[in-house]
């Protein structure tokens, strides 16, 4: 059940028809990689991150990975990431427009994830940021704080999955998973007030047709928190490691970026609520009591003429999916 509260203009104080606000979700990045195969970077949307990382171009190749209830007809290529070294090549997708990053709410990202060679505790994916300065420009660097870290199992052909909030380790989640294997991945952002306290989760093969945020395989919120100007803006694919750990030998498809759990299943076995249904308005008037209307299982409901007339009108609206009617 929602709460919605609208200051209405005059034009409604006389009357009209109320229905519920959308609440604003949206995919903001859908990446199925329809590109053909070779280099990534000059052959898409995809740029390169940091000046010197132009080793070992990601390719693209094959078919497009698949996971039941989230895409389950192969489509376009697969971003294909080497072990490569410290300057191997990062490429970064940014989000549409400057105006799009996201500085508030949540940001949940998907993607399905193929380990061939696990890393030596080093991260392969990450969500990150960029200035306006240098937002959407090659060789550029920013930030990068939530990331995806892989590393060996004690089991032969198996390797452990973790993730950080801006740390150099990962934090793991305990279980195994097996290499050649295709996994959904999961990530959460969200912004919280305050400093060094936004919120990250990371989740593997949640249920997709789920109505709800399940409960994560990990959360943290230890770490530096994104720009409150920059937000998250881009994602990024790192190849490589450092001196001291090689990176992993991994393949990305269906990367989707949202403001919602529910639009990341959207397309693909996510239950849609259906339109919601208003089950009370309270209507409150400038020095006047409150009148309180009720109209179960309406999808608008008639505000009524007011005389004298006033110049605003308060409305709380309270709504339900009607799958939950």
């Amino acid at each position: 059940m929602k709460t919605i509260t609208k200051l209405l203009c005059a034009a409604l104080a006389f009357g009209g028809l109320l229905s519920p606000v959308n609440a604003g979700a949206k995919v903001v990045l859908n990446e199925d990689f329809d590109y053909a195969a070779g280099p990534l970077v000059g052959n898409s949307a995809w740029h390169r991150f940091n000046t010197n990382n132009t080793a070992d171009p990601v390719q693209l190749a094959g078919t497009g990975l698949t996971y039941t209830g989230y895409r389950d007809t192969a489509s376009g290529k697969t971003a294909v990431l080497v072990s490569g070294t410290s300057t191997s090549e990062k490429p970064y997708l940014a989000f549409p427009s400057w105006d799009d990053r996201i500085t508030s709410g949540s940001v949940y990202v998907s993607m399905l994830m193929n380990v061939t060679t696990p890393g030596d505790d080093s991260y392969c994916f990450a969500v990150g940021s960029l200035s306006k300065t240098n937002f959407g420009k090659d060789d550029k660097s920013g930030s990068d704080n939530l990331r995806i870290f892989t590393k060996a199992s004690s089991t032969a052909g198996k390797f452990c999955l973790g993730f950080s909030k801006n740390k150099s380790t990962g934090t793991y989640i305990d279980a195994e998973y097996d290499t050649g294997t295709t996994y959904l991945v999961v990530l959460k952002y969200e912004f919280v007030d305050g400093t060094g306290n936004d919120i990250c989760s990371i989740w593997v093969n949640p249920a997709t047709d789920a109505k709800q945020e399940p409960t994560a395989a990990l959360t943290t919120s230890t770490g530096a928190d994104f720009s409150a100007n920059n937000g998250v803006n881009i994602l990024i694919l790192r190849q490589g490691g450092n001196a001291s750990r090689t990176g992993a030998a991994v393949s990305f498809d269906a990367l989707r970026l949202t403001t919602s759990w529910a639009e990341l299943f959207g397309n693909s076995g996510g239950e849609d609520p259906g339109p919601e249904h208003i089950v009370s308005m309270a209507v409150t008037l400038p020095d006047r009591a409150t009148e309180v209307l009720s109209e179960p299982d309406a999808e608008a409901m008639t505000v009524p003429d007011f005389s004298p007339p006033v110049e605003a009108v308060m409305v709380t609206v309270t709504t339900t999916p009607s799958a939950d009617m």
